[in-house]
């Protein structure tokens, strides 16, 4: 309704004017999402997409039979072992066992690794970051529930997923991988891995006690060094080789897992450390733009990386109202995705601070420490995260609990998830 008003000489009464119905009818579109057609493919389609560089990467899409425009469906990737293998060609056989995501009542993507492009290089990251765009562009996505399986090589990749690129996803689900793999050059692993960025997901880890590859007792020590860092994970040790056949058994636990953890696509913490502003500096609604020294780096500790390969940058961003708080370590400028203004975090003085922002003087990134890493009656391992900063570390493993990693006959320090050989 509009209000009576009076003109500019005083005297003649002038009506409040309605809003304009093409605004509102745009602020309404916006708020409802797109529309989604009813007349797309459903079932199981075989798709293939092209990057950038023009490789081409096969993908098969599994879409309910049901489907229903008006829903959003969750989106699970299921990424497959095997990855120095050749193209395979056309049929969707690289992934071994459909009956493990059909069934689901939510749209699953099964794409191709192959000798050209492995998981834990950039053309993958592009890559599933594009097919992702294009199911959401024809489908109703949930955005928030989109979550990364792995088995084996796949595995390793949603690892990868999670130190470089986690802003897509929700939850992460590693099976009969290991973080080692990314720690050698010679697999052509794009970058550094720094523990800090696995603290912004959770993940479901399962490994098998009797597997040749990679057994609980080698992967252990990563897990004891995530949970000091306060990374949120729940791992499961099975009695079982280099398999899956375990995956029925771990189902409900799966589904549990899944509908706990969905994304905050607008999170109030966020901890991440890069070595490049290339790519892989954008996590959610932080920047980081140059890397570079800053007076005091050296009283701080470096963001822990599995194997350090040059300066590294990492932040400790917590928003609280309209106050962003940053602990910063050789990062000279970072700014909000949604602002132009870039922080650049003044000359540190112990505790110093900035109106609007505040940058400590006194550490590097805060570590939420992991409370406990016990074992329980499924024989299951839970990392709980810390909210107590006052240093209260995880359960040391023993020697005979976590054996040596791969290539590595040392344990990892309390501040540092190195490893030399």
């Amino acid at each position: 309704m509009g209000v009576a008003g009076t003109s500019a000489a005083g005297t003649t009464p002038v009506a409040a004017q309605p809003a304009d119905d093409t605004f509102v009818q745009a602020l309404e579109s916006l708020r409802l999402g797109p529309v989604h057609a009813a007349d797309v493919p459903v079932g199981r389609i075989e798709l293939t997409r092209a990057n950038a560089s023009g490789l081409v990467h096969r993908y098969v899409l599994i879409v309910p039979e049901d489907y229903d425009p008006a829903r959003r469906y969750p989106v699970a990737f299921y990424l497959h072992g095997g990855v120095s293998r050749p193209d395979p060609g056309p049929g969707g056989g690289w992934w071994r066992n459909y009956d493990h995501v059909v069934g689901h009542d939510r749209i699953a993507v099964l794409p191709l690794s192959w000798n050209e492009s492995y998981w834990w290089q950039a053309s993958q990251v592009e890559n599933l970051r594009g097919i992702l765009s294009e199911v959401k562009r024809t489908y109703n996505v949930d955005e928030n529930r989109v979550y990364a399986f792995g088995s084996s090589d796949g595995g390793t990749g949603v690892y990868f997923l999670a130190f470089r690129d986690v802003t897509p996803w929700a939850a992460f689900l590693p099976f009969i991988g290991h973080p080692a793999v990314l720690m050698s050059p010679q697999t052509g692993v794009d970058g550094q891995m720094s523990v800090d960025n696995l603290t912004n997901r959770s993940f479901f880890i399962v490994n098998g006690e009797t597997d040749p590859l990679y057994p609980v007792r080698a992967v252990m020590p990563f897990l004891d060094a995530f949970a000091r860092y306060g990374v949120d994970f729940v791992f499961t040790a099975k009695q079982a080789g280099h398999t899956t056949s375990w995956w029925p058994e771990e189902e409900d636990n799966i589904e549990r897992f899944l509908a706990a953890h969905p994304r905050d696509p607008h999170p109030e913490r966020i901890r991440w450390a890069t070595e490049t502003t290339a790519r892989y500096n954008r996590v959610h609604w932080v920047v980081i733009d140059e890397i570079g020294a800053l007076a005091g780096d050296g009283d701080r500790a470096p963001p822990a990386s599995l194997v350090p390969i040059g300066p590294t940058g990492g932040v400790d961003v917590v928003r609280s109202g309209n106050t962003v708080t940053v602990d910063a370590y050789h990062v000279r400028s970072l700014h909000p995705a949604d602002l132009a203004r870039r922080l650049r975090p003044a000359e540190p003085t112990p505790r110093g601070s900035q109106r609007g922002r505040r940058v400590r003087g006194d550490g590097a990134c805060r570590r939420g420490d992991a409370q406990e890493v016990g074992r329980d009656r499924r024989g299951s391992y839970h990392a709980l995260r810390g909210r107590d900063r006052g240093g209260a570390a995880g359960r040391t493993l023993t020697e005979a609990d976590r054996g040596p990693a791969p290539g590595c006959g040392v344990s990892f320090p309390a501040r540092s998830a190195g490893c030399t050989s």
